[in-house]
């Protein structure tokens, strides 16, 4: 006789299979148990890519190997004082799917024995792919936001203060480039402070920056593909009064620059010539000056030698006539007579 079992139980059967199924290949795997090996995760003594969740990994050893990752770390860490605590990949631990050896999934990280979230990522086929978010050390707020796409910066990318929380910087990329606007804020006002644009990773077209209050401009100038083009200002950021002008072509000063104190008196000009300084008028007459000088103590030096070399020569022929008129070279003048030849001849060189 058959047993008639009810759809239910069958059903029930079939879900308690599947989930018992699910939680054998479910594996979990310790970063320090771990072996890599051609670039893939194997959990030790086995010969099959590890498939499961890997735990304790080290952050530098999973993001920053990621050449993407690095590019990040690169652009924050160029802010200076106003890049976030710990940069783009703060140290921390982090536990990552894994899928036939490579990342795969979501990436999540945590300082050492905390349960406080400050990186999560994703990966897909062993390169980071998606959101990437860094956050404080409290993780409640943001310090960085990214996406990545096929391992590469791709879309917006903000950071935050690490003093107020405002953004700082936000900028554009495309597949790994800079390539769009870039714009700053004052930290504490929120105000803009720079917009630029940038094309393959150089500055391009307009840039320009602002006073802490987001109007007042401070500095504007012109770039061609990365290098100084065009005319560059520089502005007082309480009266607004210029007090710098230069002017470039191709990357080099190139005209007269000149710049002005903050009552717009004109305290320097400069003119360049193809990046190459001219001097200025006062300067050429200061060498002229110089050059007469120079000139001048050469001339005197000259005279000084040859004088001496008419008196010596002029002592020299009072001796030789002495001893003409004496018919020997046995004596020699008095030291007195001597004297009185060298005082005639500084008086009289020539004879």
């Amino acid at each position: 006789m058959k047993l008639r079992i009810p759809t239910s139980c069958v059903a029930l059967a079939t879900i308690t299979a599947s989930l018992l199924l699910a939680a054998c290949g479910d594996k979990v795997l310790d970063f320090r148990n771990a072996q890599i090996n051609n670039g893939k995760v194997y959990a030790r003594d086995s010969n099959t890519p590890f498939s499961g969740k890997l735990t304790n990994i080290p952050a530098n050893s999973i993001l920053r190997s990621q050449q993407g990752v690095q590019r990040l770390a690169s652009f924050v860490g160029d802010l200076g004082n106003a890049a976030p605590y710990g940069g783009a990949v703060p140290y921390s631990i982090c536990d990552a799917s894994i899928h036939d050896g490579g990342p795969d999934g979501e990436v999540v990280c945590k300082p050492e024995q905390s349960d406080t979230v400050i990186v999560i990522s994703k990966f897909s086929d062993g390169v980071v792919d998606g959101p990437y978010t860094v956050y404080d050390k409290t993780g409640n707020n943001k310090a960085i936001e990214a996406t990545f796409r096929n391992g590469a910066l791709d879309g917006n990318v903000k950071v935050y203060s690490p003093q107020t929380g405002k953004p700082v910087v936000t900028a554009t990329w495309n597949a790994g480039v800079l390539n769009g606007e870039e714009e700053a804020f004052d930290e504490t006002t929120g105000n803009r402070v720079l917009h630029a644009t940038l094309v393959h990773d150089k500055y391009d077209g307009e840039f320009t920056r602002y006073a802490p209050d987001g109007k007042q401009i401070i500095y504007k100038a012109n770039f061609a593909q990365g290098q100084h083009d065009g005319d560059e200002e520089t502005f007082d950021p309480q009266t607004g009064r210029m007090t710098g002008q230069a002017h470039y072509a191709d990357g080099k000063l190139d005209g007269v620059a000149k710049a002005w104190d903050a009552n717009g008196q004109l305290i320097k000009e400069v003119t360049y010539d193809h990046g190459v300084r001219q001097p200025t008028v006062d300067e050429i007459a200061a060498q002229a000056t110089a050059d007469a000088k120079a000139q001048a103590d050469l001339q005197a030096n000259t005279d000084a030698q040859e004088r001496a070399a008419a008196v010596s020569a002029c002592v020299q022929h009072h001796h030789d006539e002495f001893h003409k008129q004496t018919g020997t070279y046995t004596n020699s003048p008095t030291l007195e007579q001597t004297a009185e030849w060298q005082k005639q001849c500084e008086v009289h060189p020539g004879g």
